[in-house]
């Protein structure tokens, strides 16, 4: 009964919903330019590459919004990332 009631009480949590996912961080659906990024990261960018080179390559980027650079800085991990598929599922994308 007490483990029903946990699992009961945990699928209740708003975690699930997309606005509740957003707006802890998840996921930017939103991003103006996703595809350009996507492109970047697959075709252009060097990898291994670490998190600045990633942002530094960002900021770079003209097409790129001042938000979804800052979204990428914020949610990008501290890491050496060695392929755009492991930077890609780390931006849950």
């Amino acid at each position: 009964m007490y483990c029903f009631s946990l699992l009961t009480r945990f699928f209740d949590e708003p975690v699930f919903r997309e606005e509740y996912y957003l707006s802890k961080g998840g996921a930017n659906k939103n991003m103006h330019n996703r595809s350009e990024v996507l492109t970047h990261l697959r075709e252009h960018q060097k990898y291994p590459a670490q998190k600045v080179d990633l942002t530094r390559a960002c900021d770079n980027m003209a097409d790129l919004e001042p938000e979804d650079r800052q979204w990428l800085a914020e949610t990008l991990r501290e890491k050496r990332y060695r392929s755009a598929s492991e930077v890609i599922e780390n931006l849950g994308w």
